[in-house]
């Protein structure tokens, strides 16, 4: 496997580490969590939860404490940033509802409703919406907890 490295900027590093704080929302969750980067297709051995063909790499979502590799996912080289960070957004909203006793609760909130808020790419960026009736709510990386 290739050096784990910090993410890219075309998968936008400072923005992927938003979407980290808008999904961890919790005790459980806060600071727990770094974020790494190997660039090329996974080795044989590993497989990552969304591989995808010509990747440019895999984004490791790693315990902060050991460094040991919670999950990893696959980023194609097909994908736009905007596309990047919604499958970024995605996997990780999907992996930490996975992970027993990770969120508390649904994250990010969906105001007056029981689901989470879901990323969306939008003709003005991208956002957390509500899956039903697709109303922005806040920027991706820039969820504030009410």
């Amino acid at each position: 496997m290739s050096e784990m490295r910090e993410l890219p900027p075309w998968l936008g590093a400072v923005a992927a580490d938003g979407v980290l704080a808008d999904l961890s929302f919790s005790a459980c969750t806060d600071g727990h969590f770094r974020l790494g980067f190997v660039e090329g297709a996974p080795e044989p051995d590993e497989e990552p939860s969304a591989p995808d063909e010509g990747q440019y790499g895999i984004v490791y979502v790693l315990d902060a404490v050991s460094g040991e590799t919670v999950v990893g996912f696959g980023v194609g080289e097909h994908d736009s940033p905007e596309e990047a960070l919604l499958i970024f957004a995605d996997t990780l909203q999907e992996i930490f509802l996975d992970i027993p006793g990770v969120l508390t609760s649904v994250n990010p909130e969906c105001p007056g409703h029981v689901h989470a808020a879901v990323a969306s790419i939008e003709d003005d960026g991208l956002w957390w919406v509500c899956p039903e009736s697709e109303a922005k709510i806040e920027r991706l990386g820039g969820y504030h907890y009410r």
